[in-house]
């Protein structure tokens, strides 16, 4: 299943850094769900909530 486009082009117009903060990389951006994106943000915050960070 393609991504939307929508989803493809807002994740194309992040840096290199911003993808790697949230677990992807260029390569991987026409694989992404939206499942997988929010799953991804989700379990990023929640690590750094458990360090206290945010």
């Amino acid at each position: 299943m393609a991504p939307a486009p929508g989803l493809r082009l807002t994740l194309q117009e992040l840096s290199d850094r911003e993808l790697r903060d949230i677990g992807l990389t260029r390569s991987e951006i026409d694989y992404v769900t939206p499942e997988r994106a929010i799953e991804t943000l989700r379990d990023s915050a929640t690590q750094l909530w458990s360090r206290g960070v945010i």
